[in-house]
């Protein structure tokens, strides 16, 4: 019987810890969640405030801005794709800072899908974080808007609330004797025609005013080696206005790392190294950077800004709070 008794008693003992140690869990989590949920708040709160910085976005007024920085024969420019919203890109921004920029594109897949949340998130970090002091325009990516209308939702960002938000998915301006075009250009399941129509009408109105031409699209359409990234709709249609107008440089991203080739008159650049996980790792292609080019007279110098990967827990609790 004494056998007995003591095995009852340390069975009511080890339950009586057992349940401590759960309400003591339980109240761990409970803690967390309502802090996360004042953390919630508050960052909801900030980013209301926020908005769109008035240097972003492709809006007719942001283009013509670039007007007020006067003639110069010399200028530069950097282009970065994939980007992601991620501390990889902060720290880009960060060393793009430095550079004599006239204007910076970011060339699609700025957030980490279509949905409200991630714009409203981005444009937070555009505010809090990046503090780019240049006009910064913005390529549609396939990971920025809703691929069919079909497919959309209330929380997802179609064409026309990418365009309500950043201005028009088409753009184009003219700079120091140069034409730049951006383009709508994104995978197979989306659209292409209104775009090649844009490129082919701007380049008939301004090609031959212009001495080079920089044309952005966010799906390449020529590569070097190593993967292909997905191709596009009507993509014989689009090299025959490329090759018909002699365009200097074709400057995409999609494809995460980079790549450059030349075909006849232009040349064919991939920088998808912004923060979006690398398809390479042991090449100049697995490298996360930027890419900035110089424009000197009739010569183009091209150099790349390289950062490290960077992974911050509160800059992911931050993205999870907003978005």
């Amino acid at each position: 019987m004494g056998m007995f008794a003591t095995l009852a008693k340390m069975q009511v003992k080890g339950r009586r810890r057992l349940k401590k140690r759960t309400e003591l869990a339980i109240i761990a989590v409970a803690a967390f969640l309502i802090g996360f949920e004042a953390y919630t708040l508050a960052i909801v709160h900030i980013e209301d405030k926020a908005g769109l910085p008035q240097n972003i976005g492709n809006f007719e007024r942001i283009r013509n801005s670039l007007k007020e920085q006067g003639t110069q024969e010399k200028f530069s420019f950097a282009v970065v794709g994939d980007t992601r919203t991620t501390r990889t890109f902060e720290r880009l921004c960060d060393e793009l800072r430095n550079e004599p920029l006239s204007f910076m594109v970011i060339l699609g897949d700025f957030v980490e899908t279509c949905t409200k949340g991630n714009h409203d998130y981005f444009k937070f970090e555009c505010t809090k974080r990046y503090h780019l002091p240049f006009p910064v325009l913005l390529v549609a990516g396939n990971r920025d808007v809703v691929c069919k209308e079909e497919y959309y939702d209330i929380d997802k960002v179609s064409l026309t609330d990418f365009e309500k938000m950043y201005g028009p998915c088409n753009f184009s301006f003219e700079y120091n004797g140069c034409l730049f075009v951006g383009l709508c250009v994104l995978p197979y399941l989306f659209p292409t025609g209104e775009s090649i129509k844009f490129l082919d009408s701007t380049l008939a109105g301004h090609r031959n005013e212009n001495r080079k031409v920089f044309v952005f699209t966010h799906v390449p359409p020529v590569m070097s080696t190593g993967p292909v990234a997905n191709s596009f709709e009507n993509l014989d249609a689009f090299m025959e206005v490329i090759e018909r107008y002699k365009v200097d440089y074709v400057i995409s991203a999609h494809y995460h790392g980079y790549d450059r080739t030349r075909q006849k008159d232009t040349v064919y650049l991939v920088t998808g190294g912004g923060g979006a996980s690398l398809y390479e790792k042991k090449t100049f292609g697995g490298l996360y950077h930027a890419v900035v080019l110089t424009i000197d007279n009739e010569v183009v110098s091209e150099k790349t800004v390289l950062v490290r990967n960077d992974k911050s827990a509160a800059s992911d609790a931050r993205h999870f709070a907003i978005a």
